[in-house]
């Protein structure tokens, strides 16, 4: 699977679930004690929750298009929306638009229900190569 190939992914245990009836994967990462940003609570240190919504993201891409080389992120706005608590967490991905060499996507990252969310993400992905071939 493509997720054991990148190292940062396998950091975080990344694993890919399942798809919608859209053909968005889900994305799922194990709770790890490595994670744990605030000890008190305990949550989730916000760049992994970061990490996870961005490598979603690219993986999410390279799933759909033909890409010759892996997607770069050129511009992220994450908007932390409660704690992420020491618990499995999940991300779903969307392919908002696509330029001629931008893709604009949106990420949300929950926990126990996908309509309370504890981030959303807003992407800019720089593709190299030509996204008529986009497998929405």
């Amino acid at each position: 699977m493509l997720i054991n190939f990148i190292p940062y992914a396998k950091l975080l245990g990344m694993k890919r679930v399942e798809a919608d009836q859209q053909g968005r994967w889900l994305f799922l990462m194990p709770p790890a004690q490595k994670l744990i940003g605030n000890h008190m609570i305990p949550a989730l240190h916000g760049g992994a929750i970061a990490g996870f919504m961005e490598t979603s993201a690219i993986l999410h891409l390279i799933m759909k298009m033909t890409v010759d080389h892996v997607p770069k992120v050129v511009d992220i706005n994450i908007d932390y929306i409660r704690p992420g608590l020491l618990k499995p967490t999940y991300s779903r991905c969307k392919i908002i638009r696509f330029g001629s060499r931008l893709v604009s996507m949106e990420v949300i990252c929950w926990q126990d229900n996908q309509a309370e969310p504890i981030a959303k993400a807003r992407l800019q992905v720089l593709v190299d190569k030509d996204l008529s071939q986009l497998n929405s």
